[in-house]
């Protein structure tokens, strides 16, 4: 049996391979807390619910497409028979989602994202967590010095492992992969649970400004609670999310020695 990494081997996905990546990114998140807040859910996700199986595969595949259109790169884990055990969906450095570009939007999916979802999901994405995302990563950006702009830098939209695989350090191949094919650019993302930020900067990611001021972000105070669902009063302290960046190496090596 194929367990451990080194069973296994990072490519680029094909178009013909969309479909399951979506898929198996929809059980990834079955129950992530931003995820259920995307969808508009009002309830701990359940398999056997059709309609919310349609509503998170049409986000999913929204995801997927739209990093395609985008000139991305999906990379993919297979094993020796090709199944796809996880992934990264990496948009390019200068390209990104866009809440005014009706053409790619529709062209990626959105249009089924919302008769799916509602069409709150579309300002969910783009008011309650994109736009707060983009402030704090700037934030990271000017705390550090950097000349640049997270518009440099390779964002991981998505990254997922099909349940059967996790914890097979899966993750480290996939972005280890990322780093060696653009050593000299930054990598951007946005975890959503302390396990996945806790990983991340295991990985090389940081989540503090100067290791001082946490990138936290809060995503729908006053109408989710910490699992992403709707609530009220007390209840509602919405749900967390942290900036993060990797700097290349050269950055690194400047700061160690300013």
């Amino acid at each position: 049996m194929a367990n451990t990494a080194s069973d296994v081997r990072v490519r680029l996905a094909t178009p013909e391979e969309y479909g399951k990546i979506a898929e198996i990114s929809m059980l990834s998140f079955a129950n992530d807390p931003l995820l259920n807040y995307l969808v508009g859910a009002t309830e701990p996700f359940d398999m056997k619910d059709s309609k919310a199986v349609e509503a998170r595969m049409a986000l999913q595949s929204f995801f997927v497409n739209a990093v395609a259109i985008n000139e991305g790169r999906i990379t993919v884990v297979v094993d020796e028979r090709e199944n796809i055990r996880a992934g990264c969906l990496w948009l390019p450095p200068q390209r990104r989602l866009s809440k005014w570009d009706v053409q790619g939007l529709y062209n990626a999916g959105m249009l089924s994202v919302l008769q799916k979802c509602g069409l709150g999901t579309y300002r969910r994405i783009f008011s309650d967590y994109e736009a707060p995302s983009e402030v704090s990563t700037k934030e990271c950006y000017k705390a550090c010095g950097s000349k640049e702009s997270p518009m440099d830098s390779w964002y991981l939209q998505i990254t997922f492992t099909h349940p059967e695989h996790q914890g097979k350090k899966y993750l480290s191949l996939l972005l280890r992969e990322a780093f060696a094919y653009a050593p000299d650019c930054a990598f951007t993302l946005e975890s959503t649970t302390p396990r996945s930020r806790d990983r991340y900067e295991h990985l090389g990611f940081e989540a503090r400004l100067f290791r001082s001021k946490p990138t936290l972000i809060i995503i729908g105070k006053g109408k989710a609670n910490a699992k992403g669902l709707p609530a009220s009063g007390e209840d509602a302290t919405g749900l967390e999310s942290w900036a993060m960046v990797k700097w290349p190496s050269v950055k690194k090596d400047e700061e160690s020695s300013a």
